[in-house]
């Protein structure tokens, strides 16, 4: 199984490139905030557990239960990758290990994150393998902003939102310096279908 990572900030274009994968002959895709699409019994039902703690969260401004939400899609998501591993291409719209710690810098208490970060990316790194390639949307935290027409997450400021993006470049970079190849697709001024048929026309030739 050759796997790959689509990753970027909110409102790049993420989920909905993966859903442009849905139907390709010999790629599975993991959609892992929602899973209702083509995800396995265990999945769909923790993932909207844990979907609906998230939202909790977020609309009572809990920062810690908010993450600790985040933090749980990793159990869902270990299930469906290895109900998937059959498949000769698996294409999943974040990445367990680059997400986790480039979010948790935001949900995690000011000062707390810097002591945390060591332990919990060796908990990551020896319970998720990293993705064969990953597929980096870059879209400025200006355009994310403007983009976004659902309601605001606690991280979507455009200040939280440069952080993020500062968070994935510098863990591509050393994704990058481990021998990972990385696509990177600016979609700041594509559109959407044109963003997906890069991204499909990739995903494509590793059949």
């Amino acid at each position: 199984m050759y796997k790959v990572s689509i990753v970027g900030i909110d409102i790049s274009g993420k989920t909905s490139v993966v859903r442009s994968l849905d139907q390709v002959e010999g790629v599975s895709t993991i959609h892992v905030t929602t899973y209702q699409n083509n995800g396995s019994r265990i999945a769909r039902v923790s993932g909207r557990f844990v979907s609906q703690f998230a939202q909790f969260g977020e609309s009572h401004n809990l920062k810690p239960v908010t993450g600790l939400a985040y933090f749980l899609h990793l159990f869902p998501y270990y299930f469906e990758e290895r109900a998937k591993s059959s498949q000769q291409v698996l294409v999943s719209d974040r990445d367990p290990i680059v997400d986790t710690l480039c979010y948790s810098d935001f949900y995690l208490p000011d000062g707390f994150s810097r002591i945390v970060r060591p332990p919990l990316k060796f908990l990551l790194e020896h319970s998720f393998s990293y993705p064969d390639s990953f597929c980096y949307l870059d879209v400025s935290p200006e355009v994310s902003a403007q983009r976004n027409n659902k309601p605001l997450q606690l991280h979507d400021k455009i200040k939280h939102l440069s952080r993020l993006k500062e968070l994935f470049e510098a863990e591509l970079l050393l994704a990058e310096r481990r021998g990972i190849p990385i696509v990177r697709i600016e979609t700041d001024t594509k559109p959407l279908e044109e963003v997906a048929n890069e991204v499909k026309f990739y995903v494509k030739r590793l059949l």
